[in-house]
């Protein structure tokens, strides 16, 4: 049975919410512990591959180069964590976390779990499911010399569009709307590659093909009710994401998308409970928001733990 270890306060997650948390929780002297499910620290850092230039501190080449910076921070100032921990359960009532290592418990919880991408349920999915992919970095070799649909209208979208254009033969985007949510930018510049076609208005209905290999994708426009079929080997998912919620479902009020509902604060609907992050509604994603969620939470639990001590 795992050793019960008490704290004032558990941060769960080890991106940029959760770091931001536990140096403001260090600098306040709170007893606290950083739980993080992978060997390193980061969250999402890990899978941005692009430079991060908003960020107002300096410039960065990749993600997990500004991961490095941090998770060093970390070390030097000798933050309290517990890598490699991955979470099986959490009862938010009682505060107690359950790891593979130990069994956690605390006055105080942060949840910075994070987000995966949004699936989409489109007919014939499930049996072409090895060429239905949420994220193209990660197959890039497959990906090389074949044509792709990329449905979405977002920022991800169309930074996929933009990689993918000078790996793949062609390379389609569908987005439902005909406006797209992506950066002026971004969206100038895919419309200038000659092998990226853009249909707004229409969703993918479904998908087919032969032995588990994508082959057809049928594109409905959503005035005229008119299909297309369209021939690609892969389809790319990209329709924002889900919250990582899981573990507090039915503890927490949660948002339709899955993220949890905070306030001003980052308090949520338990009390004692707070959250932060990319996980959270209202959403405003980004790395200085991220950070600013940790900041908020560690000074809100702070008031609260001496709240209780009065």
């Amino acid at each position: 049975m795992n050793k019960i270890k008490n704290y004032e306060a558990i941060i769960i997650g080890g991106g940029p919410a959760g770091i931001s948390c536990a140096l403001e929780l260090h600098e306040s002297r709170i007893k606290y512990i950083l739980l993080e499910r992978n060997p390193h620290l980061g969250g999402q850092l890990n899978d941005y591959q692009n430079t991060i230039r908003n960020f107002a501190a300096r410039f960065w080449e990749s993600g997990p180069a500004l991961r490095d910076d941090m998770e060093a921070l970390c070390k030097k100032i000798g933050v309290s964590m517990e890598l490699s921990e991955p979470i099986s359960k959490i009862d938010l009532q009682t505060k107690t976390v359950w790891g593979s290592k130990n069994t956690y418990q605390g006055k105080t919880i942060f949840i910075a779990t994070g987000t995966r991408p949004r699936m989409l349920s489109i007919e014939g999915a499930e049996s072409v499911k090895g060429n239905v992919i949420l994220d193209v970095e990660k197959n890039e070799e497959q990906l090389l010399g074949k044509s792709v649909v990329v449905i979405g209208g977002g920022d991800n979208a169309l930074m996929d569009c933009l990689w993918l254009a000078p790996r793949c033969l062609s390379v389609l985007l569908v987005n439902r709307s005909d406006r797209f949510k992506a950066r002026p930018d971004v969206i100038a510049d895919v419309k200038k590659l000659p092998n990226v076609e853009i249909i707004t208005n229409s969703q993918v209905k479904s998908v087919s093909g032969i032995d588990g290999k994508l082959e057809n994708v049928t594109i409905v426009n959503n005035n005229s009710g008119e299909e297309l079929v369209h021939s690609a080997d892969y389809l790319a998912i990209r329709v924002g994401f889900t919250g990582n919620s899981e573990l507090v479902s039915g503890q927490l009020n949660l948002h339709e998308s899955g993220l949890v509902v905070i306030d001003q604060s980052c308090k949520t609907s338990k009390e004692g409970v707070f959250a932060g992050g990319d996980m959270v509604f209202p959403e405003c994603h980004g790395i200085a928001k991220s950070v600013g969620d940790g900041l908020i939470a560690a000074r809100s639990m702070f008031r609260y733990l001496i709240n209780q001590k009065s």
